[in-house]
């Protein structure tokens, strides 16, 4: 779906606005969540409310065309319309990388490349959130064949990049919130 749950959200923030980004990349936009939050906070809320003052380049991936909307059009910098194991070897660096519930929608283990491409973007972060365990199954909807659930996480899924884990419950669902923090001046 291109919406999820409310849980985690303000962590989710908070991690992007602490390393105080110029640039993020919102991977699988849906609605414009991300892409929403990151202009209010990164632009809006520094003083920044004009379009034509905003400084933060904020750039999405979505590979369903028809969940863009005007809306998002005007709230980020640009689109990238394709499926982000396409796309993002092609991007440029970006302070910060946002997975806001889209890897679970690639299949395994071509999701953990992605995530990996994602990581060698990020100047700074990667934050993801990600439905943790069975129970989050779920198929077309929208008319839209990739919003089908093909990998399945555990939470030990991401250790290898030393993330800050947060995890939430959704009714009797696990839900986790992640942030992988790169070295000040590492290379992207």
């Amino acid at each position: 779906m291109p919406v999820s749950i409310p849980q985690g959200i303000e962590q989710g923030i908070q991690w992007v606005t602490e390393v105080n980004p110029r640039s993020v990349l919102d991977v699988g936009i849906g609605f414009g969540l991300w892409g929403f939050l990151c202009r209010m906070y990164l632009d809006v809320f520094q003083g920044r409310f004009k379009k034509s003052d905003w400084l933060t380049r904020i750039d999405g991936v979505e590979c369903f065309k028809d969940y863009i909307q005007p809306h998002q059009q005007w709230l980020y910098s640009a689109l990238h319309i394709g499926k982000a194991e396409e796309l993002l070897p092609a991007l440029d660096h970006y302070d910060v990388v946002i997975f806001g519930d889209v890897l679970e929608h690639i299949d395994s283990p071509q999701c953990l490349e992605v995530l990996d491409q994602g990581v060698s973007l990020a100047n700074q972060a990667v934050v993801l959130r990600l439905p943790i365990g069975p129970g989050w199954e779920h198929g077309v909807c929208y008319d839209n064949e990739q919003e089908v659930h093909r990998s399945v996480w555990a939470p030990d899924s991401l250790n290898a990049y030393e993330p800050e884990y947060r995890f939430y419950t959704c009714g009797r669902l696990a839900y986790m919130l992640a942030c992988i923090r790169k070295g000040e001046g590492a290379d992207a």
